[in-house]
């Protein structure tokens, strides 16, 4: 299940967010749309996906709660792990091919 705000979740079209379809659906349409915003950068996807689109909007990279950035760091070593990730594996934390 995703975690889904209600208000996210009507914007969606979620009507159910208890509904694990509904709820898939729309969290998967919320991370592609995430995705599209902060134009790739899974860091801010994640910060974003945590905490609100707004907030990393406003901030960017300089979210200092820290519950966001260990957040995002627990994201990101989940990631490198994976297949698809393996990219990733040889930049430094907080780096990124587009920051270079």
């Amino acid at each position: 299940m995703m975690q889904l705000m209600p208000q996210t979740a009507s914007w969606l079209g979620v009507t159910d967010r208890c509904n694990v379809r509904q709820n898939i659906w729309g969290g998967v349409r919320y991370l592609a749309w995430l995705i599209h915003r902060f134009q790739g950068d899974l860091r801010l996807v994640a910060a974003a996906y945590y905490t609100g689109e707004y907030v990393i909007s406003k901030r960017g990279f300089n979210y200092k709660n820290p519950d966001v950035v260990a957040y995002v760091a627990q994201v990101r070593a989940i990631y490198v792990r994976q297949p698809i990730g393996a990219h990733l594996r040889q930049l430094p934390e907080g780096e990124s091919r587009k920051s270079r």
